[in-house]
Formats: C-alpha cells, sequence, structure tokens
C-alpha cells in the first residue's frame, strides 16, 4: 500500500487526480458564469502582537539555560531538543511580523492569496477575535486546511455576514475540540 493512498483516504492530500477530475466535472455542469467580486482587502495574514517584553525574555532565557544544563546532566537530549524547539517557534513568530496578504471574496468563493476556495468546498464560518484583531474563520471539507483565517476591519463584519449567510452556514460560537478547551485552560493559569 502507497503512502498517497492513505493520506488520500485520510484527506490529508487533495493531489489525486480523481478528486480533481471530479471537481472539474462539477466546475463544467455548473457554469460559474464571469466573476464579480463582492469584497476584496489586503491585511496581515495572522494577528502579530509582541508577547513577551525583553526583561522578561532575558529572564526566561537564563532559566531555560539552566535548566538545559540540568538536563544535559541528566542526558535527556529528546527533552532538549523539544524545548529548544518551542523556544525556538515562538522566537520566530515573535521576531518577524506577517506578510500581507490578498484576499477576494466573490461569486465564485472565497480567495486567499494564490488559492481559490470554491462555495463547493467551504462548510460554515463564524467570526472570533484574536489579540485585538478580528478575524473571519470558515471551515472547509478539504483536509488541509481544515479552516481558513481572514484577518478583517471590524468595518467589514456585517457586510460579509449579509453576504455569506447567503452562500454558506452561519454559527454563533467557534466550534471547539479537546485540544483547544486544554489549551485555554492552561493558558488561562500562565500568566506573564
Amino acid at each position: 500500500m502507497r503512502l498517497s493512498n492513505i493520506t488520500d483516504f485520510f484527506s490529508i492530500t487533495q493531489k489525486d487526480s480523481r478528486k480533481q477530475a471530479e471537481k472539474e466535472q462539477v466546475l463544467e455542469k455548473k457554469t460559474l458564469g464571469p466573476k464579480e467580486i463582492f469584497m476584496e482587502w489586503t491585511a496581515a495574514s495572522r494577528p502579530h502582537k509582541d508577547f513577551i517584553n525583553i526583561k522578561l525574555s532575558r529572564s526566561l532565557t537564563i532559566i531555560a539555560l539552566f535548566v538545559g544544563f540540568l538536563l544535559v546532566l541528566m542526558k535527556e537530549f529528546v527533552l532538549i531538543f523539544f524545548v529548544a524547539s518551542i523556544y525556538f517557534i515562538l522566537y520566530v513568530l515573535s521576531k518577524f511580523s506577517p506578510e500581507q496578504v490578498h484576499y477576494e471574496i466573490s461569486n465564485h468563493g472565497v480567495s486567499y492569496g494564490d488559492d481559490m476556495y470554491y462555495w463547493e468546498e467551504l462548510k460554515q464560518f463564524f467570526f472570533m477575535s484574536n489579540s485585538g484583531f478580528d478575524i473571519l474563520a470558515i471551515d472547509t471539507f478539504v483536509g488541509l486546511p481544515g479552516r481558513l483565517f481572514l484577518t478583517i476591519d471590524a468595518r467589514q463584519k456585517e457586510a460579509l455576514h449579509k453576504f455569506l449567510v447567503e452562500k454558506i452556514h452561519y454559527i454563533e460560537v467557534e466550534p471547539k475540540n479537546v485540544f483547544d478547551n486544554l489549551y485555554s485552560k492552561i493558558s488561562s493559569k500562565i500568566k506573564f
């Protein structure tokens, strides 16, 4: 059994030619007509906030180096690699500001940068707020990505809601799974 068969079975990849052919047949049967753009804007690809100030960052780095030294003495190299990886990811995300992405909503679907998601591929949408940014979240039927996050301006929210509710299902509250609930509990206990 090939790896591509397994990933296609779990809908991890969408490179399967059969699925691509089905998608093209649906588009051929249902002529979309000329593209009419409802709304387009350019915004940051993700919310950006400086999480830790410099003084706290230095203190955490000294503590991490001390704990790392203890882990080296205990020969826990896998744990060291894991902690260093998390530190590196957090460092990169905090130091580099997000890129600007062009968003477009039309009668064909939602365009996110260079990727187009047709209405048949979209399931539901809801609005959320993160770090002072308003975000439009759209769940998809495709495996990856399972959810699109579009950074919006608060003034666009009502117009987007009126247009999108005609195309896909609207839910009031963000659906959360076990990992989301666990993350919320842990992050509420730790305050920097």
